[in-house]
């Protein structure tokens, strides 16, 4: 069909104008619908937290070229089994149109979890006491474990120094309904304070080195320093 655009001018003010024409091709309203020879499987299963995009369609054949598709790709599922709805979307949408599939089954498992110590330091003193962050990826609160609570006793977050000794020091997190369980590790340990970590000498002076709450301290005849030599105490 050709549609063709004049313009007859105005009298003493414009001249006709020269007519415009486009060709406009009409096509049959109704679509053919391709022919689905195998329904698409889910490749594999998701944790809790993805989005059913991230769910691989495999194994669908259709008639004609196109792809399959999730239905609603951004929803985010509860755990369980679901069965959802894909859509097979022909390249050629001119002339095919796109085609729903049901019942497709989706599993959705327990999302994992990671634990991060922020802060805590590595060695302590005899009597130190130190609050430490550890945060797990879930949000989920985490709970500390002394292997030896003669060494280092835990209360909350906040551990005490008790005798000298080497401690593991276990953080974990027990999951819930969405999320699995997990634990991660560190090794402290404990110095005397009157041994100190190690006997400093210099200008014939002599000192002990120790480390308090993790930072580090010069001890001289009873009086402690900071490193720049202000007197602690």
């Amino acid at each position: 069909m050709t549609i063709t655009a004049t313009q007859p001018g105005e009298e003493e003010a414009f001249e006709p104008a020269e007519p415009v024409a486009r060709v406009i091709t009409v096509i049959d309203s109704e679509l053919q619908e391709p022919i689905i020879f195998a329904d698409p499987e889910a490749g594999n299963s998701i944790e809790y937290g993805q989005p059913l995009a991230d769910v691989e369609l495999v194994n669908g054949m259709a008639s004609v070229p196109g792809e399959f598709v999730w239905a609603d790709s951004a929803l985010v599922l509860e755990i369980g089994t679901h069965w959802m709805s894909a859509l097979f979307v022909p390249e050629d949408v001119m002339t095919y149109k796109s085609v729903r599939i049901e019942n497709i089954e989706v599993v959705v498992t327990k999302a994992s979890q990671t634990i991060e110590w922020l802060s805590a330091a590595d060695t302590l003193l005899v009597r130190d006491t130190m609050v430490v962050e550890v945060v797990a990826s879930s949000g989920l609160e985490v709970a500390l474990e002394s292997a030896n609570p003669d060494i280092i006793r835990i209360e909350g977050m906040t551990l005490y120094a008790l005798a000298e000794g080497e401690v593991v020091i276990t953080a974990k997190q027990a999951g819930d309904d969405h999320y699995l369980a997990a634990e991660a590790t560190k090794t402290i340990v404990v110095h005397s304070e009157e041994t100190g970590i190690e006997n400093v000498q210099g200008n014939d002076v002599q000192c002990t080195k120790v480390l308090k709450n993790g930072v580090l301290y010069l001890k001289y005849k009873g009086t402690t320093y900071d490193v720049q030599g202000h007197v602690i105490r």
